[in-house]
């Protein structure tokens, strides 16, 4: 059913009988569905559990909530007993077998974080986060997928969306080919004398049995594009690979690090020269809404301590947390219903957190390493700070990017730094060059073989199509396709040009369409054609 549209009903009902302990169970699987409710999911789901409900999907449940908190050992078990007891008829089968194949293949070292700095968070429909992109890249162009570049398979799923310079002679855009039988695909095409060529699938370990989208191949010759394989931390992760010019890959393929990637959907990756980057992703999804967000690397290691609240608890109460290492003030943060629901921060040592209410009073206390997770909880007695022993960082929350905040940085510029501050200000393509080298298995993590879950779910047979459905996707639609009239494959240079002359006849769907005639364009951004 429609599980994040039973939410609401499920809040009336938890508030009109809140003894009845699988309401609770039933509230936080259909929040399961919005990353951004991860507070709400966990603290339904301890009701459930410590008032004895022994609904069956409470088991799909917890192991979901373990997969978005980054312990895929723990969830890939618990998927495993799920689907032992719930048999073929499982309400959550199918997903459970996709969740217990991603964790098993899932390629998470937390030694990979790095610390970022967040200059935008803008919440947008998951069709047109991109829209909200403002690159610092020259003749930079963010577009809808023309028609004459679109398959009829691609047809049923929207119009998509691609990227390219003014004077690009080679694009690459995703497919879902003629037949859409083998999932989206990343595709090249050449522009000669102002036609496309016969597009040609990308070869080597680009493409999978997966899904492959939203590329983007920077002057750099560097291609960055999103895939949801085994291998990576789960749903869709960004890649990059060295390229020609000509849009041919000429390495391996390298995923980027947490908190670039996160468990949840991210895509279409846009770097800027000084700096920053652009990007969408579901990792903090509420209402409906993703994320556009702009971000740079901030310097020094990421801190992992945290402190987390459930919004709804804290709302109007006025209260405030303040974290002090060595008799300094390290982080303070306003807890509002509104607000983010966590609070990042550092100490070289040890920390000492403290609760204070409106007037001032210092209402919970806690102490503990600069590394810690807490959590924030409202008790029959008043507030307690929990200390999460049991983990090593609440890598859930700490995925969660936010403005004005050195998102992890133990000796960063602090909040509001320029772009051009960053650590990458020489260059992703650089920065990512040194990393991917670094990699002991960089050039294995994108050749990933489907593993055998040895476990008790070893008698259940994973059925179906492993890729994951696009009508799941939170991109929604689209890319870009297979389909094209005429022409050869095609060199990269346009014969006799000076300058690339950029001709996409377009015949987008909008009323008015949008022609790129030689670099002149009808910018018709209500009807989708150019966006950026």
């Amino acid at each position: 059913g429609d599980l994040l549209g039973a939410l609401p009903d499920y809040e009336r009902l938890v508030s009109l009988f809140p003894e009845e302990a699988c309401l609770h169970g039933r509230l936080a699987g259909c929040a399961l569905k919005e990353p951004g409710r991860l507070a709400l999911v966990r603290r339904h789901l301890r009701i459930a559990l410590r008032k004895g409900c022994d609904d069956l999907d409470l088991g799909f449940h917890q192991a979901r909530l373990a997969q978005l908190e980054y312990d895929f050992d723990r969830a890939r078990d618990l998927y495993a007993a799920y689907l032992a007891a719930a048999g073929k008829k499982g309400r959550f089968k199918t997903e459970a077998e996709q969740g217990a194949l991603s964790c098993e293949s899932a390629d998470w070292q937390p030694a990979e974080a790095v610390a970022l700095e967040v200059f935008e968070r803008i919440p947008a429909d998951p069709d047109a986060a991109f829209r909200y992109y403002d690159p610092e890249v020259e003749g930079l162009r963010l577009v809808t997928t023309p028609a004459s570049l679109r398959s009829k398979a691609d047809l049923k799923y929207g119009q998509g969306r691609m990227a390219l310079h003014d004077g690009d002679t080679v694009l690459v855009y995703s497919s879902l080919g003629k037949k859409g039988a083998t999932g989206w695909d990343l595709y090249r095409v050449s522009i000669r004398q102002g036609a496309y060529t016969e597009p040609t699938l990308l070869e080597g370990t680009i493409n999978s049995e997966y899904d492959e989208k939203d590329a983007y191949l920077s002057k750099e010759g560097v291609l960055y594009y999103a895939s949801n394989r085994p291998g990576g931390l789960g749903g869709f992760d960004i890649y990059a690979v060295s390229c020609g010019l000509d849009g041919l890959p000429t390495g391996q393929p390298y995923r980027l690090p947490y908190p670039i990637n996160s468990v949840n959907d991210d895509v279409f990756f846009i770097p800027e020269a000084a700096g920053g980057a652009w990007m969408a992703s579901s990792r903090a999804a509420v209402e409906g809404k993703i994320h556009a967000y702009r971000i740079g690397l901030g310097e020094g290691e990421m801190a992992t301590g945290s402190v987390a609240w459930s919004a709804d608890e804290v709302e109007g109460e006025g209260l405030k947390l303040r974290v002090f290492s060595g008799g300094a003030e390290v982080s303070r943060g306003d807890l509002k219903g509104d607000a983010a629901a966590h609070l990042s921060f550092s100490g070289d040592n040890s920390v000492r957190i403290i609760l204070e209410d409106v007037d001032g009073n210092v209402v919970a206390e806690s102490f503990g390493a600069g590394e810690g997770a807490w959590e924030l909880k409202k008790t029959s007695s008043g507030w307690d700070l929990e200390d999460k022993s049991d983990v090593l960082a609440d890598w859930a929350v700490l995925s969660d990017l936010q403005v004005a905040e050195s998102v992890g940085a133990r000796a960063s510029s602090g909040a509001g730094s320029d772009v051009s501050e960053t650590r990458v200000s020489e260059g992703w393509a650089s920065w990512i060059g040194e990393r991917s080298s670094e990699s002991a298995d960089a050039t294995e993590q994108l050749a990933i073989e489907i593993p055998v879950v040895e476990d008790v779910t070893d008698a259940v047979a994973f059925e179906g199509d492993p890729q994951v459905d696009v009508d799941a996707e939170i991109e929604g639609a689209a890319e870009a396709d297979a389909e094209m009239e005429g022409g050869a494959e095609a060199d990269a240079e346009i014969e006799g040009a000076a300058e690339a002359v950029l001709i996409v006849e377009a015949d987008l769907e909008a009323e008015g369409g949008a022609e790129v005639g030689e670099v002149a364009v009808n910018q018709d951004i209500d009807d989708g054609d150019f966006v950026a």
